[in-house]
């Protein structure tokens, strides 16, 4: 089991996989939102295809991390340590998506560094379609 983010790079994901798929056990990243019970409810509600079929889904993520958050440890705000918006707040967000409209057939995002004084993204829009069964790297 682990925090999200999962791993800052690639090919650190890759090889966490590696080595649980070679011990035979599961990897599990902590997405602790699909238990919250609104989301459980549109969860069953989606699955009963109460709104037909889902064509697109938008999200707005409105939290926010003022700068002085970042300065106060210097591994925050870093792609070794941390990771940016996307990785480290609007990604309960991504995994809903596929989770609650999956399979994700395209996922496009634009990221920027706009607000803070940090190396990775403080924002960014993503949007995604379902549709075919093409399936995250997993």
């Amino acid at each position: 089991m682990t925090e999200k983010p999962m791993a800052t790079r690639w090919h650190d994901g890759l090889r966490m996989v590696k080595a649980c798929d070679d011990a035979n056990v599961r990897l599990f990243v902590v997405k602790q939102n699909r238990r919250n019970a609104t989301l459980q409810l549109l969860k069953r509600a989606v699955e009963q295809k109460r709104f037909g079929r889902i064509y697109m889904v938008n999200i707005n993520v409105f939290w926010t991390r003022p700068q002085d958050y970042y300065d106060s440890s210097a591994w925050r705000g870093t792609w070794e340590f941390d990771g940016g918006a996307f990785m480290n707040q609007a990604s309960h967000y991504v995994d809903l998506l596929d989770w609650l409209i999956g399979p994700i057939e395209s996922l496009q995002a634009y990221t920027a560094t706009l607000a803070r004084d940090i190396e990775v993204e403080d924002s960014g829009v993503a949007r995604t379609s379902a549709g075919a069964p093409a399936r995250w790297a997993r």
